[in-house]
């Protein structure tokens, strides 16, 4: 395992303890999870997070929880005292039926969750079926917007389908492997004359490996 990966890790660790503890979160001797682990639920909310009624909106995204089933993840969530999930394909997988993906976005919702989004989504085949597929698992699955992985030739037909859909994309930098958006600023470069809907989901840590500012 590289040694970015691991502290990816241990910082997402340490957030999800700083949120119990934002929360008012009585804590047991172990809390386990939450950075792709058995999430064993040890401790118990006391109290609503001063920070609930802050503007910027704290949410989870769920490839954190990845190893841990969707009732799990959902468990895992609410426990942190958060209230908005960006949902990972692990917990609402694109294979799914139309009826499956509606039935899956109500166990987020009538836990008291609201989905602002989903991803990361690798769209790189420029074709309008393989681009709608997308949009129409967005559309399904109650998504206000698509974090995407894409190619910048790929992008003019993404936003043929944000106009269509009137649904958001942010493309996802993913640091010096990412031959097409390394930096945030690779992104906004590819973007910067199309349509508002789409922009950039600023990963920082990526960034800060490709040594952008």
């Amino acid at each position: 395992m590289s040694d970015h990966i691991a502290s990816r890790r241990d910082f997402l660790k340490l957030a999800a303890l700083g949120l119990a503890g934002a929360a008012g979160v009585a804590l047991g001797t172990t809390l386990t999870g939450c950075a792709g682990h058995k999430l064993k639920s040890r401790y118990t909310k006391v109290a609503t997070p001063e920070w609930a009624s802050w503007p910027i909106r704290l949410s989870v995204a769920s490839y954190s929880l990845r190893t841990l089933s969707r009732a799990e993840a959902i468990e895992g969530i609410k426990e942190m005292g958060v209230r908005y999930v960006c949902i990972k394909s692990f917990h609402l997988p694109y294979e799914l039926t139309p009826e499956e993906l509606a039935a899956g976005r109500r166990e987020f919702e009538e836990a008291g969750l609201t989905i602002v989004g989903g991803g990361n989504n690798d769209i790189r085949e420029d074709t309008d079926e393989a681009v709608r597929k997308f949009f129409e698992y967005a559309r399904l699955s109650g998504m206000p917007l698509l974090v995407i992985a894409p190619t910048p030739e790929v992008m003019p037909r993404v936003e043929k389908f944000v106009k269509e859909y009137d649904i958001k994309v942010a493309i996802h930098n993913h640091g010096p492997e990412d031959k097409y958006f390394p930096a945030p600023s690779d992104a906004l470069e590819v973007i910067k004359d199309i349509d508002p809907r789409v922009g950039v989901c600023v990963d920082v840590g990526h960034a800060t490996r490709t040594g952008a500012d």
